[in-house]
């Protein structure tokens, strides 16, 4: 919990630019309780604007969301990133992912990753 906070904030800290690492802290945040500084990453990333990101932003706010037990907004985002460019292989890790384990009964969310045609 906390080791894996600092040496997150750590590597934030060398990279302030990596979305990853700071969409990371988000959902640790939560996981610690948390729940002001992850509404703050999410907010922060709300506020990045950048070329070519195909929908990072929305993404890693969903997996906060989720994680902060919004189900709406996250499956929102989560669908958004998607329109946005995000894109999933067959085996997507996204069924996987543990800040989405929230979603996991969720039936707007498993409609969302149903196999399209």
């Amino acid at each position: 919990g906390e080791e894996a906070k600092a040496e997150f904030e750590s590597l934030s800290g060398e990279a302030p630019d990596n979305l990853n690492y700071r969409s990371l802290l988000g959902c640790i945040a939560v996981k610690l309780g948390n729940r002001e500084k992850a509404q703050e990453i999410f907010d922060e990333l709300g506020k990045v604007e950048r070329p070519y990101l195909f929908g990072a932003i929305p993404y890693f706010q969903g997996c906060i969301a989720a994680l902060l037990g919004e189900k709406d907004e996250a499956v929102k985002l989560l669908i958004e990133s998607v329109a946005k460019g995000l894109t999933f292989g067959p085996a997507s890790w996204l069924h996987l992912h543990l800040a989405l384990e929230p979603l996991a009964d969720y039936p707007p969310f498993q409609e969302f990753i149903k196999p399209k045609g």
